[in-house]
Formats: C-alpha cells, structure tokens, sequence
C-alpha cells in the first residue's frame, strides 16, 4: 500500500541521523582509518590541532570523524556499531604511512583511536523525501535501543531496529510499536511477575499497542527507524511489526 509523501516530518528531524550516525560492520569498523593524536601528545583535539591519522588519504578531502557509542548483535548476523559524528576535518598533508588533517568544526573534542570516514556524499538529502508504505505480511523486528543511547524512547526520536534489507524492510516502511507479552505466575494471592520456571498457574497478558515507527535507513540486517508516534516513553525490547502480523 502506498500513500502520499509525509508532509510532517520534519527534514531536521531526520537529516541529522542519516549524516551523522552511521552503523558500520565490524569488518568494516576494523579497516577504518583511526585518529593517531598529535605531535605536542595531546589526548583530546579541538580547535588549532594538527590532527594524525594512521593512512594515506586524499589532499583536500572532507573526513568526518566519528566515535562508536554502542554495537548491537542478532542472531545470524555480524555485529554493526552505531558511529556518532563529533567533527568534520580536511586533509591538508600526507608523510609516509599517514596523514594530516585540519579540523573544519566539532561537536565535541577528538580523541585518539576515533574513526575517520569520508563525509557524505552531496546530495545524500534527497533520502528525506519519504513514501510511507506498508511492509510485507509477517515481519516482526525489535527496537535494540535508542540511537542516542537514552534508556527510555519517545517520539521524533530515532532507533535501531533488528531487521534490514535480508527482511525485505525499506526506508518508508511503517511497523507499529507493541509491548512484548508480560508472563505473570503463582497461585491466587501469591502473583508475581515471570522470573522462573514455575510450573503453578501462568497469564499472559496481552502486548498492547504503543506507537508507530518509520524506517529511514535499512542496512543488511538492522535499520533506523524514527518514532512517528508514541503513547508513552519506551525502551529497548519493544515489538516492531508489520500491520498484519499478530503481536
């Protein structure tokens, strides 16, 4: 099903998450050229800092410089690490194995060992333009966390899902927030919630609908996704299914 170009999302609302987070493979995280330091051993770098790096790169080249906050697993798949941009910097020399870079602007100070990717490619907005659309029958992700690391999740905010391209999951896809099944246990009188392998008396109750979320940026096997509505704040373990699937 395919409806009209939202409106109301905003392009600040997105714009941020799809050029300054990325989720980058271990494999890929691994060959990522890191920050050496500087030549005066300063651990953090700011403004009027030469700083190294530990490859060649291209003379005048934009890098952004980006720090791993969290890394996220699934059964089945590589692990990816959620990257955070803390400056944007400009290679102004090369010497032996390595290179110089002038910084262009920060969020926060560089330290040695972040990761240095190339800056996004001109153009990249045009992701913004999104087409909700229903995902197919039957996929059922989890929200891993928050891409900021918060505890609890509201809306506008941006999270990582589980699911990706090897789920046929897209930008635009829209999944509905569900919190999971809770198992309560015990005999009348003594109910607790479910901790053990108790074999008395079990209720399930049923997951309750909590929101919306729609997929801006589907990776092989987990996506950002931005909460386009939420009833309540959540945190990580929450349902994301597509509409026909059963909870």
């Amino acid at each position: 099903m395919i409806r009209s170009p939202i409106t109301t999302l905003q392009s600040s609302l997105v714009l941020p998450y799809l050029e300054e987070h990325r989720l980058l493979s271990d494999a890929a995280l691994a060959d990522a050229p890191r920050v050496l330091g500087s030549d005066d051993q300063r651990k953090q770098l700011s403004a009027g800092d030469i700083v190294w790096a530990d490859t060649v790169l291209p003379l005048g080249e934009e890098w952004w410089v980006y720090r791993p906050v969290e890394t996220y697993t699934r059964k089945g798949s590589k692990p990816v690490t959620v990257l955070k941009e803390v400056a944007k910097m400009k290679v102004n020399a090369q010497q032996a194995e390595t290179s110089t870079l002038e910084l262009q602007s920060y969020r926060q100070e560089i330290n040695l060992n972040d990761v240095l990717l190339p800056a996004p490619a001109l153009g990249a907005s045009s992701e913004l333009f999104f087409v909700p659309a229903t995902p197919p029958v039957g996929v059922k992700a989890q929200v891993m966390g928050a891409i900021g690391g918060q505890s609890y999740i509201a809306t506008s905010e941006v999270v990582v899902l589980d699911k990706g391209h090897l789920d046929s999951l897209q930008a635009g896809h829209v999944l509905q927030l569900h919190h999971p099944v809770t198992e309560i246990e015990g005999k009348k009188g003594s109910y607790d919630y479910k901790r053990s392998s108790y074999t008395g008396k079990q209720f399930q109750l049923a997951p309750r609908g909590i929101g919306e979320v729609m997929v801006i940026r589907a990776y092989e096997a987990f996506s950002l996704a931005i909460v386009l509505r939420s009833s309540e704040p959540f945190s990580s373990g929450v349902s994301a299914l597509s509409p026909q699937s059963t909870p």
